[in-house]
């Protein structure tokens, strides 16, 4: 492991600020994004909400937790760096001095060998904030994993957010007043108390984000009060602030490699590996609704096989084949396994290929041992949106989880806050 006066010796020999290396990060993207293909089961979370959005409160002791395996055997000396980002997600004006406590970069320390009987991998995990490494301010992040000896090269990127509770959030589900035949959409309507001194002129400075389920590829962003009261804003639109309810997630119980699941259709164990087969999945666009509680597309690694305590390690990694029944090709069509655990994007790792013999859409993918929910994104050719309506159709009735990011900008400042946080599930308003 490099000592942490090396690390910095690297960095005044290669004569580059970190403004310097993010600018030259090749094919960088500001989302999250796995740039090597050695990385594998990438878990970024709240640990105290582990299946919301990466949010902590500035002021408290919450903490994120960065779990990824690298699929080699062979440790690797990885860094991490934060980014402060303003509200487009572009990286702000502020210098690492103003927003950071602490070092402006950190090598992972927690590192481990797997314990597992086929397919070997290394384990990495960090906590943060830390005592090495710590916001100031709220804002938009973005947590940068890369190896010492590759800065201009990113391995892994994922977004988290920083905030002040300030200014309080009220919000409520309603139906939406929209042809709406299946009674599929959701509406929110929020307000929002704003008696705080500091906050000039909200009306005109204040915005609003809100997320479905932690996705980070639908939000519906930028809203501006629609009316103002005292030490109220109120976010009242008709048809403006609207989701599909989608329906509950379909789910894959992989906690034993021993026992088949709901809609497992068999296991086997060779020397090569454990191999699932998934019973055929069909549309349920128009299928009777039945609400059970789920994570809301998350996924958690587990292995129940073992008495261990530590399924990190001792979790296998399986070979699962889904299938999505079509009688024939979707014209001019794309169909995709989605969820959090292709980082709310449709990745080509995760393209179904249409197979004629088995009169299905076909995918095989790696997953580690754990509990894993997903959907079916069918779209048009080049499409850069999920789209679940015809895989899954909507109800108004499905729970979902709704968070509001409330950003404030001071005309003085050269930066995004965020005063507001809230998290709300619609079970609450049944």
């Amino acid at each position: 492991m490099l000592s942490m006066q090396r690390t910095f010796l690297i960095i005044i020999l290669l004569g580059l600020s970190w403004t310097g290396l993010l600018a030259q990060y090749e094919n960088f993207v500001n989302k999250d994004t796995i740039y090597d293909p050695n990385i594998a089961t990438v878990e970024f979370y709240n640990a105290y909400d582990r299946f919301g959005m990466p949010a902590i409160n500035l002021n408290s002791d919450s903490y994120l937790i960065l779990n990824f395996d690298e699929m080699r055997l062979d440790f690797n000396d990885f860094f991490y760096t934060i980014v402060h980002c303003n509200y487009d997600w572009e990286k702000s004006n502020l210098n690492t001095l103003e927003y950071l406590d602490g070092f402006d970069e950190d090598d992972i320390r927690d590192e481990s060998f797997s314990r597992t009987r086929f397919i070997g991998y290394n384990h990495y995990s960090l906590r943060l904030p830390n005592r090495n490494m710590r916001p100031k301010v709220t804002g938009n992040y973005l947590l940068h994993i890369y190896r010492y000896d590759q800065v201009k090269q990113p391995i892994l990127t994922r977004r988290f957010i920083v905030y002040e509770p300030r200014i309080p959030v009220e919000p409520r589900v309603t139906f939406p007043i929209v042809n709406d035949p299946g009674v599929q959409y959701q509406e929110i309507d929020f307000n929002l108390k704003t008696n705080d001194p500091e906050i000039q002129n909200p009306m005109v400075n204040i915005k609003v984000d809100v997320y479905q389920n932690g996705r980070w590829d639908n939000p519906i962003k930028g809203l501006k009060a629609n009316f103002a009261g005292q030490d109220v804003l109120k976010f009242n639109y008709v048809n403006r602030v609207v989701f599909s309810g989608l329906r509950e997630f379909r789910f894959l119980d992989l906690r034993s490699s021993r026992l088949l699941s709901r809609d497992m259709r068999d296991i086997e164990e060779t020397d090569e590996g454990i191999f699932v087969t998934m019973e055929t999945s069909r549309s349920r666009l128009n299928r009777p609704y039945f609400f059970f509680k789920d994570i809301n597309g998350s996924f958690f690694v587990e292995n129940q096989d073992l008495n261990l305590r530590d399924s990190d390690l001792s979790a296998e990694y399986i070979n699962v084949l889904f299938s999505y029944y079509a009688p024939y090709p979707f014209y001019e069509k794309e169909v995709y396994l989605f969820g959090k655990f292709s980082d709310w994007q449709m990745l080509p790792k995760y393209k179904m290929e249409y197979s004629e013999q088995a009169s299905s859409y076909v995918l095989e993918v790696l997953w580690k041992q754990g509990w894993y929910e997903y959907t079916f994104s069918i779209v048009d050719e080049g499409a850069k949106e999920a789209d679940m309506t015809i895989s899954e159709g909507g109800r108004f009735e499905t729970e979902n989880d709704y968070y509001f990011f409330v950003y404030y900008r001071n005309p003085v400042e050269r930066f995004d806050r965020i005063v507001g946080y809230r998290k709300m599930s619609t079970i609450q308003f049944e």
